[in-house]
């Protein structure tokens, strides 16, 4: 329908959210470029953080200058061709594409390490130079607002590989079909209920010629045109003025068209003038209304003082970053260290390859070598202090003995508790603070060493620890203060010379429900307690191996389906959903006290989503029938932590009573197994949503 003058159509709002961007107070301003890149809008704390709008075209020319560059933490370049064309569909439709965060630069005295947008820059040409007359540092880092920029660039400036294009001949019809609007509102209005633009960018490969497809008859302009404005009214002129030229010649035919006797239709002729008029007046009005928005684009920007302190810039960048990525403390101890002379990444990478476990423990937080480091120095280990908090000093000095104690104290939890950090995997650790924490005192008290009767005890303390940090949840919360006293507190136990003797108050008395979920931190230590009981299969009696993970997996012991079909029965219920609500909330069946390991085999070809007192009678018909059959897999089931009266629930399908008989068995060997003494019950009913870290 085309665009009438006083329209009072309502435009719609092409969210840039489909982009996954913030659709912020952030707004694009249409008209004559100001004379001013900066525009003050508002100062929210005078020495620390600035509100300004920054020309989106001429920030990104900046990049290619090195004005801005990056931190030397910034995450890879992840976007896809999708999010591209969304972004830009936004900033053609003068639609906010969120807010920038960028830091100031104090070019005597650099904050942090910086790195070219690597995306978009040649490797061999960027500046990563620190120290005396080699430094060049940039004005300012982009903290966030990479990806949006780097793609950008990509669609602006082309890369090695790719040239992105613009099909002008949807657009010129949706002009047409309008009627040519030429005023500003009209146009406006034209660009923003009637074109989607998105489906008219596309992506293809780098030519030494991309004006080729905008001369030729696919009318497609390469988004290089738009580097700066003045390349993009030559481009469009040369196009224009080939156009016009065509236009001369074919009136000039059009006129003198008897005499020049030509086979071509005159009515072809007619209709190739009208088109081609058609193409200048689209150059001369449409197309430029179109890309004003980008070259007129003013993209709201915090701008960070140099004056802030790192702690300060981590906060900002956590609750301003528009992409949801936490920005890590070893991301900014990486980028404060290099310029003094520790490559803290390359450090990192290094000691994983030595000490594989600090790869499972520590490589997507990358926190605990620095909370260990801080133990280790004696500082506080709270992580938003970290890169203030530790030196160089701290680092060099005490590296070498981080990293080797982190691996050995992995390898402790792994060998008496069962967290099977060999797997590659921390998933059932019940929580990776205390890592930190034992490898404070690894470094501390030779474990190994020790004389065989020490050891037990040593094991005995260390499982009471881990196991009673799991059931009273210990590290869910204050994690911070925590280690620093509890790393005192463990060493001092672990050297005195009885079990009772300097036990850490906390273990005295612990308080727990275990009808909790695997994911939990008393659910991981129930997992972490089947890995020590090292239970065999119900079925094929061989004992679990859990880093097996295609073959092992942790099963539910009474079905979901089995369950949801009997009390379907029992209680009357159609209705499906109402069936598994009931499962869920009432009677928690997920709860780490009705799973247990077992083959998947056994799982699939044995249980057959039936109740227990079902397939328990096959199995029990494989260990040879009768008492016989029946204690067999009583055996097999004390190292599920499945007790008699447990069983006896097993083989009446009472599930009520098996939950309250194995939380008792669970219980008992928490105390007798894991040595955590007094386990008392808690009153929580929710602790299975008690995460831990």
């Amino acid at each position: 329908m085309p665009l009438a003058k006083a329209s009072g159509r309502a435009f719609r709002f092409k969210s840039s959210l489909r982009c996954g961007l913030s659709a912020s107070s952030a707004h694009a301003r249409t008209g004559p470029p100001r004379q001013r890149r900066f525009a003050m809008k508002k100062t929210a704390t005078k020495s620390q953080t600035q509100s300004i709008d920054l020309s989106l075209s001429g920030l990104i020319e900046e990049i290619y200058t090195g004005s801005y560059q990056l931190p030397e933490f910034q995450r890879e370049y992840i976007w896809k061709d999708s999010n591209i064309k969304a972004l830009f569909e936004s900033i053609l439709s003068g639609h906010p594409i969120g807010s920038l965060l960028v830091l100031e630069v104090d070019k005597d005295n650099p904050m942090m390490a910086w790195t070219n947008f690597a995306e978009i820059i040649p490797t061999q040409t960027r500046q990563l130079n620190y120290r005396g007359d080699d430094r060049n540092p940039p004005d300012a880092l982009v903290l966030d607002g990479q990806q949006r920029l780097t793609s950008l660039a990509h669609v602006t400036h082309g890369t090695s590989r790719s040239t992105w294009y613009l099909k002008l001949k949807p657009i010129l019809q949706s002009w047409l079909k309008n009627n040519k609007p030429s005023e500003r509102q009209l146009l406006s209005a034209w660009i923003e209920q009637e074109l989607e633009i998105g489906e008219y960018i596309r992506k293809g490969k780098s030519t030494d010629d991309p004006m080729k497809q905008f001369r030729g008859s696919s009318r497609e302009m390469p988004m290089k045109c738009l580097t700066d404005r003045n390349t993009f009214q030559q481009d469009v002129t040369q196009v224009r003025d080939m156009i016009s030229q065509r236009i001369f010649q074919r009136e000039y035919e059009k006129k003198n068209y008897k005499q020049l006797q030509l086979k071509q239709p005159l009515g072809e002729i007619e209709n190739a003038i009208r088109e081609d008029k058609d193409w200048v007046d689209f150059l001369a009005i449409a197309l430029p209304a179109l890309t004003n928005n980008y070259f007129d684009y003013e993209v709201p920007t915090v701008k960070v003082s140099k004056d802030m302190g790192i702690t300060g810039v981590c906060k900002v960048f956590t609750k301003i970053n528009t992409t949801g990525i936490e920005l890590g403390a070893f991301d900014l101890t990486v980028a404060v260290m290099f310029p003094k002379g520790i490559a803290l990444k390359t450090m990192f990478d290094a000691a994983c390859d030595k000490y594989p476990l600090l790869r499972v423990i520590d490589e997507g937080p990358k926190r605990y070598v620095l909370h260990t480091l801080a133990l280790l120095a004696d500082k506080s280990p709270k992580t938003s202090s970290l890169p203030e908090v530790l030196t160089p000093g701290d680092i060099t000095l005490n590296w070498d003995n981080a990293v080797m104690s982190i691996q050995q104290a992995c390898e402790l939890v792994d060998e008496h508790c069962g967290s099977n950090l060999a797997s590659g995997k921390d998933r059932f650790l019940v929580y990776s603070p205390l890592i930190s924490i034992l490898a404070y005192v690894v470094a501390n008290y030779p474990f190994k060493d020790s004389a065989r009767e020490r050891r037990l005890m040593d094991i005995q303390k260390l499982r009471s620890w881990y196991f009673g940090a799991g059931v009273s949840n210990r590290y869910n919360e204050g994690t911070d203060a925590k280690q620093n006293k509890d790393k005192v507190e463990l060493l001092n136990w672990i050297q005195s010379a009885s079990f009772e003797e300097a036990m850490p108050s906390w273990l005295l008395e612990v308080h727990g429900d275990f009808h909790s979920t695997k994911s939990s931190a008393i659910g991981k230590a129930m997992v972490s307690m089947l890995n020590v009981l090292a239970p065999k299969d119900l079925f094929e009696d061989k004992t679990v191996n859990p880093s097996a993970s295609a073959l092992w997996d942790l099963h539910h012991i009474f079905p979901k389906a089995a369950m949801r079909k009997d009390l379907s029965k029992k209680r009357g219920i159609r209705d499906k959903e109402a069936a598994e609500k009931l499962l869920k909330n009432e009677l928690r069946i997920d709860s780490m006290l009705n799973q247990t390991w077992m083959l998947a085999t056994t799982n699939r070809n044995i249980i057959q989503d039936q109740m227990p007192s079902e397939y328990l009678k096959e199995v029990i018909t494989n260990y040879g029938g009768g008492e016989k059959g029946k204690n067999k897999l009583a055996g097999i089931l004390l190292g599920h932590a499945i007790g008699p009266k447990a069983f006896q629930a097993l083989l009446t399908d009472d599930y009520e009573k098996f939950i309250e008989a194995r939380r008792e068995s669970f219980r008992d060997e928490m105390k007798t197994t894991g040595h955590v003494r007094n386990i008392l019950v808690s009153n929580a009913e929710d602790d299975e949503e008690q995460q831990g870290e």
